[in-house]
């Protein structure tokens, strides 16, 4: 089972990932 928040964590890290991968 997934947790919620490291769920959420995850999603913001690859974002960030995806920030500065674009920059």
């Amino acid at each position: 089972m997934l947790n919620p928040f490291a769920f959420c964590i995850f999603y913001l890290q690859q974002y960030n990932l995806g920030n500065v991968s674009h920059l």
